[in-house]
């Protein structure tokens, strides 16, 4: 996995900890990385929604052409003489 080179800085910085053994500070990490999934979990909620707004225009658009076609184009009865 490519971190850019600022990003782990600042994500290290920020979960560091002189206190700690292993040198980061284990509650302050597991909060980001939650916090970071609550964010992608929102962030995919939203565009489902715009995936199905999609799907149902798209739909919408399909069945309004082909009433219309029925309509446009009635069939023509035999006619009698």
């Amino acid at each position: 996995m490519k971190i850019p080179t600022k990003d782990y800085e600042t994500i290290a910085e920020y979960i560091q900890s002189a206190d700690s053994p292993v040198g980061i500070d284990a509650k302050k990490t597991h909060v980001y990385i939650i916090h970071t999934l609550h964010d992608i979990q929102t962030r995919l909620a939203a565009l489902e929604q715009q995936t199905v707004a999609r799907q149902v225009a798209t739909l919408g658009a399909t069945r309004s052409k082909s009433a219309t076609r029925k309509t446009a184009n009635p069939k023509r009865k035999p006619s009698q003489k």
